[in-house]
């Protein structure tokens, strides 16, 4: 897919800053300005994989996406819906894969396993729906996301709804930024 002027400009943008904000409204191709963003960054070997956290709902759109964007089908796994043992089996042969998706809330219960795999290998993680960490302090998906920040390589962040209930609500979000 080629990417229109609207597009080219928030990839370049992403480009500029290393780790980016789209906080546009739902069907304005945040996943594919990532995914044009993603690609980027592999062929200049910034990174290998790519790990979203969002809901289990947008994993279809993610693999559809991919496809449609760079021509052929990714190589993914699903991490959320599967046993533990499964997903640290998954984990541990994920230089398989260059798309790993997960939920908030696998994440939070895989961190260890997550930490070490980011340590091993350069990922662009994405936040998904990233609203759903809104809670700075006492949050377990904030915190585990926030831990997760520091070993990724690159990190964005995407929603439409960048803060429900106020200004404090963008702190969990900014700081995975920028931790």
């Amino acid at each position: 897919r080629r990417p229109t002027a609207f597009q080219l400009a928030a990839i370049r943008r992403l480009l500029a800053v290393d780790n980016g904000a789209n906080f546009s409204v739902p069907g304005s191709v945040k996943t594919t300005i990532a995914l044009a963003y993603f690609h980027i960054l592999r062929e200049q070997e910034m990174v290998s994989g790519l790990l979203v956290i969002g809901p289990a709902s947008c994993f279809g759109p993610w693999e559809q996406e991919f496809e449609i964007c760079l021509g052929r089908k990714p190589k993914s796994v699903r991490l959320a819906g599967n046993s533990q043992r499964r997903r640290c089996e998954i984990l541990a042969l994920s230089g398989r894969n260059e798309m790993l998706l997960t939920t908030y809330h696998s994440a939070a219960r895989d961190l260890a396993e997550l930490e070490k795999l980011l340590a091993r290998r350069s990922f662009l993680v994405i936040l998904d729906e990233s609203h759903y960490v809104k809670r700075p302090q006492g949050g377990k998906l904030a915190e585990a996301v926030l831990s997760l920040s520091r070993f990724a390589r690159r990190r964005v962040i995407m929603t439409g709804t960048p803060m429900p209930n106020g200004l404090a609500d963008l702190w969990s979000q900014i700081t995975f930024l920028w931790p």
